[in-house]
């Protein structure tokens, strides 16, 4: 019995060696990562990080993986996965069209409806798709107005997160949204005849844009400042400043914050082309109870728009996403605090995290509201690769050194899909390593505080270190 006891007295022994060892070595920060840190300035104690090892669900590095953090817009895999479970990758926003009047002869005596479903990506192609089906149908002048209903979500106008509200990735969601609310200028450079092209999109009756603009020497990723654009006046853009010539063809993109203003000259422009007479004006209303169905115009599907919100880290379509999430139970006035409660419910009842380590703001990431830690991150990763849509989930990340946000930074030795994260004093990652030999990694990993703006070497470090343990 003694033996016996002493035998077990020391396996005990060694087993809790082993353990404590083991504890010690996923806690320690690898060296290459301490490198990284100290070239740039950075404490260590900004950086949270966690790596599972998905193949044995192991922790392989955790330093303070429970401290609360903001995700910036790596929060995007959590609403994305999110909605692919509760909505599935088939559904589709749809867009009513319908009147209050009569049609007699190719004339709609009445008000056309334009009904928001939700849909984040109702664009110019889909208008003029639409203003055809209308000719389709008969009608050849409407002798009403375009009334907008945008019911279904809570209307709340975006609150600039910068004060920059002109930019497209400050606006806010609408169920009716038309293009972004954005206008498109596109710069073609002609070095023969120093001058770079100008156009728009969408058609817009009353835009005057300049034709030209000239070219001259600069830095390519200064373009932008060298244009010295002004959009204050949305009809009438000006570029007082030059093109950067060799930088090829460019686009910038400004918002047009009278949503109304800019859906009526929409509309007319793109019925002017269908052929439809129609001299109204756009203006917001509830859809009369008594209007007769034109058509529904279908968006996208889902897995379409959670490819496009995680590769290109699209504000917009992820807070429609977001809201989304509150339609099975919800047909009008869906707010923020709806979908919040919806997703809280899903992280506990789906994904098993304790209430508060991830809480997700308004789905975008431009919030300093949401909040988690890099292990309840790295669990909820590992629970999406189980997902039944973990393919069309884990596809949409962009790919390092390939496409999206992480274009430029590419991975010797192995393959990452991974979602970045950038706001003031905050810089994320959020992704799926997988090594040379198949072994698959989740892993968080986000530095906030001050010499944060460039630490993509310490994020770039912490992958190259789980290609080659």
């Amino acid at each position: 019995m003694r033996r016996f006891s002493i035998s077990c007295l020391l396996n005990g022994i060694l087993g809790a060696l082993a353990t404590s060892t083991i504890a010690m070595a996923a806690s320690d920060l690898p060296v290459e990562v301490q490198k990284a840190l100290s070239g740039l300035g950075i404490d260590r104690q900004q950086l949270a990080v966690s790596v599972l090892d998905l193949g044995t669900s192991k922790s392989v590095l955790a330093w303070q993986a429970d401290k609360t953090v903001l995700p910036a817009s790596s929060v995007k895999i959590v609403t994305t996965l999110a909605a692919l479970e509760t909505l599935g990758p088939a559904f589709q926003w749809k867009t009513g069209f319908y009147h209050d009047g009569t049609i007699q002869k190719g004339v709609l005596k009445g008000n056309l409806y334009f009904v928001g479903g939700g849909d984040p990506r109702y664009v110019a192609e889909h208008l003029w798709r639409d203003t055809h089906t209308l000719k389709a149908m008969g009608i050849r002048q409407i002798t009403g107005n375009v009334i907008v209903d945008r019911s279904l979500f809570v209307s709340a106008q975006a609150k600039s997160f910068d004060g920059q509200t002109h930019r497209p990735y400050n606006l806010g969601a609408d169920a009716a949204l038309f293009n972004f609310n954005s206008v498109v200028v596109r710069f073609i450079p002609d070095e023969a005849a120093g001058v770079a092209h100008v156009s728009a999109m969408p058609l817009q009756t009353g835009l005057q844009l300049p034709k030209t603009v000239p070219l001259a020497s600069g830095w390519c990723r200064g373009w932008r400042n060298q244009l010295k654009a002004d959009v204050s006046n949305p009809l009438k853009p000006t570029f007082k400043g030059t093109f950067v010539k060799g930088c090829g063809e460019r686009s910038l993109t400004y918002v047009v914050n009278d949503r109304n203003a800019y859906l009526s000259r929409s509309f007319a422009a793109q019925m002017k082309q269908a052929g439809i007479v129609w001299k109204g004006k756009v203006v917001d209303g509830a859809k009369n109870v008594k209007a007769v169905k034109l058509f529904d115009s279908a968006s996208d599907d889902l897995a379409t728009t959670v490819r496009l919100t995680n590769k290109f880290s699209n504000n917009i379509l992820a807070r429609h996403l977001f809201l989304s999430l509150a339609l099975p139970q919800k047909s009008t006035a869906i707010d923020y605090e709806d979908a919040r409660a919806v997703m809280q419910r899903w992280l506990t009842d789906r994904v098993g995290l304790e209430a508060g380590v991830i809480t997700v703001d308004n789905g975008s990431g431009l919030s300093r509201q949401s909040q988690v830690t890099a292990s309840a991150m790295t669990s909820l990763l590992a629970y999406g690769a189980r997902s039944a849509w973990s393919h069309e989930w884990v596809a949409s990340f962009p790919v390092a050194g390939l496409d999206g946000t992480m274009k430029h930074r590419p991975l010797s030795d192995g393959s990452a899909h991974m979602k970045t994260g950038l706001l003031s004093g905050v810089k994320t990652m959020a992704g799926i390593v997988q090594a040379p030999k198949g072994a698959r990694y989740a892993v968080f990993a986000s530095l906030e505080g001050k010499n944060v703006a460039q630490g993509d070497e310490v994020l770039d470090a912490i992958m190259h270190w789980i290609v080659k343990r």
